[in-house]
Order: C-alpha cells, then structure tokens, then sequence
C-alpha cells in the first residue's frame, strides 16, 4: 500500500478567508500605491541628480571665470552670457528642481502614510497569507 508523505486534510489547519469586494479594492489600492511610491523615487532620484549637475555647473563656472564670458546651452542652442546671468540661470534651474523635490517628497509621504493604513488593515485580516513587502 502507498501512504502519501502529505498529511491528511483534517490534520492540516488551513484558514480560509473570504476575499471580499472591499478586500480586493485594498489590495488593488494598495499596489497602485506601491507603483506610484516607485515612480515618485525614481523622479526624486532623477531631479537629484540633476541638481547634483547644477552645483558642479555652478562650481565651473566659478573656476573658469573667462573675461569673454560663458556660452549657455539650452536645448540645441549655445548663446553667450555673462557671468551673473549664466549664475542666475542655473540657480534658477536648480531652485526648480528643488521645488519640484519637496512637492513629490510631500506626496511621496501622503501615499505612504496610505499604504501604512492598508498594510495595518490587510494583514489584520489576511496575516501571513498576503505579502505587501516589495524588498
């Protein structure tokens, strides 16, 4: 006679949770959430780089102080500047980015303080049945 290695049914305690409607409109909400806290790093990791670009344009710039003054490029199209008003631009370059950093960091906190709140709701219901960790 063959015995099967698996333990009967009645011997393995299995939880079987009902996923509601509601349930599933969590777990959807929540995983667009997660694409979205993704997304908003990587536009955050980009803008610092480029702010990162910024200061060393500006540290150039105070290096290579050229009595002829500098060519600006922006776009496809180089036109000369003097000193203060190439600073001027690239300071205003890199105020845009900044900004633009504390707008996402504002919301990248809003979405996470959602995500934290479904987490609590989802794994009070589905316990280690659901996996909400993206690392």
């Amino acid at each position: 006679q063959f015995e099967s290695p698996r333990p009967a049914m009645n011997q393995v305690e299995e939880k079987d949770i009902d996923v509601l409607a509601e349930d599933q409109a969590r777990i959807n909400r929540f995983s667009r959430l997660n694409h979205k806290r993704m997304d908003l790093d990587d536009k955050i990791e980009i803008l610092k780089d480029s702010i990162q670009k910024h200061n060393d344009a500006l540290e150039e710039m105070m290096i290579c102080m050229d009595s002829s003054g500098f060519m600006l490029k922006l776009g496809d199209t180089l036109f000369p500047a003097d000193e203060d008003y190439a600073n001027e631009v690239v300071e205003a370059l890199k105020k845009k980015d900044e900004d633009q950093i504390t707008a996402y960091d504002a919301e990248l906190e809003t979405v996470q303080e959602e995500m934290e709140t479904l987490k609590k709701t989802l794994y009070a219901k589905f316990g280690n049945s659901i996996n909400l960790e993206d690392k």
